[in-house]
């Protein structure tokens, strides 16, 4: 609150003081003399006071706190998000390292508010470097595969172009915003995407009694199929319809499903 408008707050109560003195005081007057009128004007007195002091509340509603209650933030709401600037991102890696480890495929997918998917967009990627058994295991990925398959920095301008303004979505963000973002690095590209949804994490906001979040286990609760887990497009199409099933279910939660900023 300004100066000015602690100084009008300060004149209407001084405001409210006077008039409840001006009024109470012929009935104290009354009161003193013993005079038989004296309830008569209590009565007239105290429905004038209120009236008065019911006006002046007023006013000073008027004047102050509906300029504070306009200028007060309005909370972000995850149901005022158009879809169309949300692309889901899932990659398949050589490892859990960004920083040391390589993409070996990338999937981007674009889905209406019904959950109907509009455009996808995948490619396996060479890392030049052998895939580790152990990861080999998890998304089935082999080096016989991506042997003739371009490497990074040669689809590095589709990719950015793709998100380029976008928000993305995916499940565990923080786990490929991180490759793509080091991916991006190593090509001398900015990260063209600056906001995030991750599944997982509202996952574990609206199904907290849930003992597993993983993109399975999740979609299985929202009746969404999931087919071939770690497999780049049937993870990206599953996260995105994952959202779209937890924002309709959890609707009195809309702060939770409000894109978020990260580096």
């Amino acid at each position: 609150m300004s100066d000015a408008d602690s100084a009008g707050v300060i004149g209407v109560l001084l405001a409210l003081v006077a008039m409840a003195a001006a009024y109470l005081f012929p009935t104290f007057i009354a009161f003193l003399r013993n005079s038989s009128s004296k309830w008569a004007i209590l009565t007239v007195n105290a429905l004038l006071g209120w009236t008065v002091i019911g006006w002046l509340v007023a006013f000073a509603w008027a004047l102050f706190g509906w300029r504070e209650y306009q200028e007060s933030p309005v909370e972000p709401s995850g149901f005022d998000l158009d879809l169309s600037e949300v692309v889901a991102i899932d990659v398949e890696t050589t490892g859990l390292n960004a920083k040391t480890d390589r993409v070996v495929e990338l999937a981007l997918v674009s889905v209406a508010d019904d959950g109907k998917v509009i455009w996808t967009w995948q490619s396996l990627i060479n890392p030049g470097r052998p895939i580790p058994s152990s990861a080999s295991a998890i998304h089935g990925i082999s080096d016989e595969q991506i042997k003739s398959a371009p490497t990074f920095a040669q689809i590095a301008d589709e990719i950015a172009a793709r998100i380029e303004k976008k928000v993305l979505l995916a499940h565990n963000l923080k786990f490929d915003v991180g490759f793509l973002k080091e991916e991006l690095k190593r090509c001398g590209n900015d990260q063209p995407a600056t906001r995030g949804i991750d599944t997982l994490k509202i996952s574990r906001q609206v199904d907290r009694g849930e003992k597993s979040h993983k993109l399975g286990d999740a979609c299985r609760r929202y009746g969404i199929n999931l087919n071939h887990a770690h497999q780049a497009t049937d993870d990206t199409i599953a996260a995105a319809k994952l959202f779209i099933a937890m924002r309709n279910r959890h609707h009195r939660k809309p702060h939770v499903f409000v894109p978020e900023k990260f580096a």
